[in-house]
């Protein structure tokens, strides 16, 4: 094994945390790295943000050193053999990936996110990361044998996917507690308008039954904070209209708070690994009450979800978008979905009007049941299996 040469990037807090336990693997191991990161909540741009970016590295002398034109103009240690994200399909990373791809630099993503569902917006997803620059990708970073199944039901490149697990959760352990005056219930929103607002529907119920026994907190997915934006406050700290409620901002808090939560409410979702994997209590949202089920209807996307896809995916027409998407792989995606629900409705508690899961408490060995989903392992090690797999890349 060759010691390595290592850019990690990471252009926001999120991205960060998903990264930062593997730099710690590769500092352990002594790889040459420079870890350029930002701690913002919103993601952040070097080229004219540079100021919002710190580094780490274990290299002190830059003898060999190359100036980099997307990295706001800052100077590397080394032309790296290595460039690591974890984000995929945006800028900054698009315009990184062509600039070190032309150096020769093989490019490994760390999935973000768990591929539990087997949907039509998944297929439009890897339809889109085939063009060009998220195509320079050489290899995925993936969770499960269940997230790889479901990219390969929407046509995904295999060999460029190792299964490792989820490093973001290696040191979650070791997160210290929120100090709670009572239990927690913490509510998971969604990017998707429909599911958004359903959910802050049954918010405000749980609200109506349980402000005063539970300290009650919303969890948004961090595109919530853009496109509904006029449901926060001036400072996203509460939702609009919505008392006894606060919003969790950023990710070391939700870190935090999810370590002393006592019920986790929303749509089986990535961020469930979290509450899953801690032996909290997860209490789901019904697929059709929750509007969730609207992405296995093609005809539901006709309109402004069509209008979007349709010069990703270079389709002229409905038709021709009903043709991508196939009818094969909408039967393929109901049968996973049905596999994976019934299995996931066997072990967790679903919410329900009544708030009868309050008092049901399924075995809590139930969740271990269902962790197999989102992560092969389980360990905390998928940091250690990422670096191995850094260490035997030819380069």
């Amino acid at each position: 094994m060759s010691k390595k040469k290592i850019l990690i990037f990471a252009s926001s807090e999120r991205s960060t945390l998903e990264l930062i336990n593997v730099v710690k693997e590769i500092k352990k191991r002594n790889h040459d790295f420079f870890f350029l990161y930002s701690n913002h909540i919103d993601t952040q741009f070097p080229t004219y943000s540079i100021n919002n970016f710190t580094y780490d590295t274990n290299i002190e002398d830059f003898i060999n050193s190359y100036t980099s034109k997307t990295l706001g103009d800052i100077t590397l240690p080394f032309i790296p053999d290595v460039l690591l994200v974890s984000r995929e399909n945006w800028e900054p990373e698009r315009s990184i990936f062509i600039e070190f791809k032309q150096l020769g630099t093989i490019i490994c993503c760390i999935e973000n996110s768990s591929w539990l569902y087997s949907e039509i917006d998944s297929k439009l997803e890897l339809c889109s990361r085939k063009n060009f620059p998220t195509n320079l990708i050489d290899v995925f970073f993936d969770h499960s044998d269940w997230t790889f199944e479901t990219k390969k039901t929407a046509n995904w490149v295999t060999y460029k996917t190792k299964i490792v697990g989820v490093p973001k959760y290696d040191s979650i352990i070791n997160i210290k507690p929120y100090d709670k005056n009572k239990p927690i219930i913490i509510i998971y929103g969604s990017m998707n308008k429909f599911l958004h607002q359903n959910i802050l529907l049954k918010t405000k119920h749980i609200i109506k039954n349980f402000s005063n026994q539970y300290e009650i907190f919303y969890k948004p997915h961090p595109v919530e904070f853009i496109d509904f934006k006029d449901d926060f406050d001036n400072d996203f700290n509460n939702l609009k209209n919505i008392a006894y409620i606060k919003v969790i901002k950023d990710e070391n808090s939700f870190q935090s708070i999810v370590k002393s939560s006592d019920i986790n409410i929303g749509i089986l979702s990535s961020i469930m690994y979290y509450p899953l994997i801690l032996d909290k209590k997860v209490v789901l949202f019904d697929l059709k009450e929750s509007g969730l089920e609207n992405t296995y209807d093609i005809e539901k996307y006709q309109g402004e979800r069509y209008k979007f896809w349709a010069p990703i995916v270079k389709v002229n027409t409905f038709d021709e978008f009903k043709t991508l998407i196939g009818k094969k792989f909408l039967d393929e995606t109901l049968k996973r979905k049905n596999i994976l629900m019934e299995d996931i409705y066997n072990n967790l508690d679903t919410y329900d009007e009544n708030c009868i899961f309050i008092e049901n408490n399924k075995n809590i060995e139930n969740n271990k049941k269902v962790l197999k989903y989102f992560d092969n392992f389980n360990d905390f090690k998928s940091s250690e299996r990422i670096v191995n797999e850094i260490e035997n890349l030819y380069v």
